[in-house]
């Protein structure tokens, strides 16, 4: 007993007491105190002083006791609620964090792009216009017009077509019929040369006249339509609307479009129908001395012939096609898809956000519970001890100190870390409200195929076509033509064929 307790002399009247009430539980703590509150009152004159037990167990000297008693729980409890602060403010940094980012994934429809033919507009700007887009391309579609899917040939055609093209120019044509030598540094820098001016003939060439035959199609299609509008509007009455449609018309712009692409077809022809009856001839001529019989001899030549001078007619066809709803289109929509790509990884990053602030949470809500418990055993303590020692002191009921008498520690870090944890749940919560609208919602463009049964053949489902948002071109346009089929191009491809071949004759009878 004396080494659990050194303050109890061993003359102390009331020892067996204290043994008796220690033997109940062996808590140390609670009979610590309630011999603290004891001998308090064995030395205000109990028990022969009968309100000496009383006064100690409700007065200072019981306060005392609980206070000395509740100080290593207090003191494990301030702990926790110090680790229980430090999870709470890293909840709501991470919390702010989550708010952040949703609000940067919500405000990103107003960030500003740079499309490619100039002007600056914000994606949620662009998605309208992909919208826009999308119903004319469904109103062209359903009425059997897909110049807007096609497009211009890639790099790996490019790749496959010009350079073959430009050695077969060179090393076939051009180097047979000279003296020059490998062996000469000034040949092979010629050769090269040539080759080199050849990549950029065959693929500037053949580019820029099907980039002209296309805009001289667009202007052409945009002059007519602008003719129409102004027409029916003035029909309708409305004449200002009318004329400043027709304001819109610029016909030096159409004729200049018109005269760059003839210039460009004439340059291609000339340079083709050249290219061809060289070729024809050194094909000819190659033939012959394989004694080969003269109609097999003008058909391997004729063949050769339209494949190698046929690859830039059909790279500058294949840079004609499409047109600029197409271009927009593309863009537009991958524009459109970079943003929902940006808005799906910003709210990912947002939740993963939330989500750790969620864990920091629970590591505080569980330090606070474990602060709360340490007070929990401490009163549990300072319960036992009261009860022990209104034993010692022989009294009935078990007395507390009176109001006045106790002072309870406060809790600061424990009420900042409980405000945290409000904070952080309100920031989330207004996190999660952003996360909940898209800011990019999907397209509802209407589709004209969508109830068709039969994939290629059915008509599209005209409840999805609106008269309003057709173009006039392409409400009276109803049978569109495949360019290949075009007369124009086949005339020139039979043209520049014809004279190729006559004067690859011409070059043979001299």
């Amino acid at each position: 007993m004396t080494g659990l307790f050194p303050q109890v002399p061993l003359d102390d009247p009331a020892l067996d007491r204290y043994e008796q009430v220690h033997a109940l539980d062996k808590d140390v703590p609670s009979t610590n105190m309630a011999i603290m509150i004891a001998q308090q009152a064995l030395a205000a004159g109990h028990p022969e002083n009968p309100d000496a037990a009383t006064q100690a167990l409700t007065g200072p000297a019981a306060s005392a006791g609980i206070q000395t008693t509740l100080k290593p729980y207090f003191d494990t409890a301030i702990n926790h609620d110090t680790v229980a602060e430090e999870h709470s403010a890293e909840a709501v940094e991470f919390a702010q964090d989550s708010l952040n980012i949703a609000q940067q994934r919500s405000d990103l429809p107003e960030e500003p792009v740079q499309l490619s033919h100039g002007p600056s507009r914000t994606r949620g700007q662009v998605q309208t216009s992909h919208d826009e887009c999308l119903v004319q391309a469904a109103q062209r579609e359903s009425r059997g017009d897909f110049e807007h899917h096609a497009t211009q040939p890639g790099l790996a055609i490019r790749l496959l077509i010009v350079p073959v093209l430009a050695v077969i120019e060179v090393f076939l044509l051009i180097w047979p019929v000279t003296n020059a030598s490998w062996a000469d540094p000034k040949s092979v820098a010629y050769a090269v040369g040539l080759v080199a001016m050849f990549l950029v003939g065959n693929e500037l060439l053949p580019k820029w006249t099907g980039i002209t035959t296309r805009e001289a199609r667009e202007a052409d299609h945009a002059t007519k339509e602008l003719t129409q509008v102004s027409i029916s509007a003035g029909q309708g009455g409305d004449r200002d609307k009318g004329r400043q449609a027709a304001g819109q018309v610029d016909e030096r712009h159409t004729a200049h479009t018109k005269r760059r692409r003839t210039a460009f077809r004439a340059g291609l022809g000339i340079v083709l129908m050249i290219y061809a009856a060289v070729m024809f001839t050194r094909v000819v001529r190659l033939a012959e001395g394989l004694n080969w019989p003269l109609p097999l001899v003008l058909l391997a030549a004729a063949l050769i012939t339209v494949f190698t001078a046929g690859a830039p007619i059909v790279l500058a066809w294949w840079w004609s096609r499409g047109n600029k709803l197409g271009d927009q289109l593309r863009e537009y929509g991958a524009i459109t898809d970079e943003s929902r790509m940006l808005a799906l990884q910003l709210g990912d990053h947002s939740r993963e956000q939330a989500r750790a602030s969620g864990a920091a949470v629970q590591e505080a809500q569980r330090h606070l519970d474990l602060g709360e418990q340490a007070i929990y055993d401490g009163e549990h303590v300072v319960y036992v001890g009261m009860q022990k020692a209104a034993a010692i002191l022989g009294q009935k009921s078990v007395l507390l100190p009176n109001p006045e008498n106790l002072h309870s520690p406060g809790r600061a870090i424990r009420d900042g870390a409980a405000e945290n944890l409000r904070r952080a749940a309100s920031i989330l919560t207004e996190a999660q409200r952003i996360l909940d609208a898209d800011p990019f919602p999907d397209s509802h463009a209407p589709n004209p195929w969508e109830l068709r049964i039969e994939p290629r053949h059915a008509l599209p489902n005209q409840a999805n076509i609106h008269p309003s948002q057709l173009s006039i071109l392409h409400v009276e346009d109803t049978t569109a033509l495949r360019r290949w089929r075009d007369p124009r191009l086949l005339g020139v491809v039979l043209g520049v064929v014809v004279l190729a071949v006559l004067a690859a004759a011409l070059i043979m009878l001299s």
